[in-house]
């Protein structure tokens, strides 16, 4: 637990986190459950992936350095990542079509 607080960037990404949960809580109220929920899983998704395997990736380099295992934490804190943000455009996406009506994406070469 002392490595935890010791890691500059874990203080600042909690003491970011208590500041926005609490300026973006009325805004969390207001919005259909399906979004706030979306929003809210997608983000800790992200955050286990930016905080918790961060923590944990550098605890280990620390006491073993790099290797498969580290690079094999590496890669699941990145995709942690990549995932709360794939989530994140999920829920947008379908709250936009739900608020138009239909929701169409076309991609051409150029």
């Amino acid at each position: 637990m002392e490595f935890i607080f010791k890691n500059e960037r874990i203080t600042q990404y909690l003491a970011f986190l208590v500041v926005f949960v609490l300026f973006y809580s009325p805004f969390l109220l207001k919005i259909p459950s399906s979004v706030r929920n979306g929003l809210i899983f997608a983000a800790i998704i992200y955050l286990t992936g930016v905080a918790g395997f961060e923590v944990f990736t550098e605890w280990y380099e620390k006491i073993y350095g790099h290797g498969l295992v580290h690079a094999l934490l590496t890669t699941v804190e990145d995709t942690f990542e990549m995932l709360g943000i794939i989530l994140l455009i999920r829920t947008l996406l379908q709250h936009i079509e739900h608020e138009v009506g239909v929701l169409s994406l076309n991609f051409h070469k150029v």
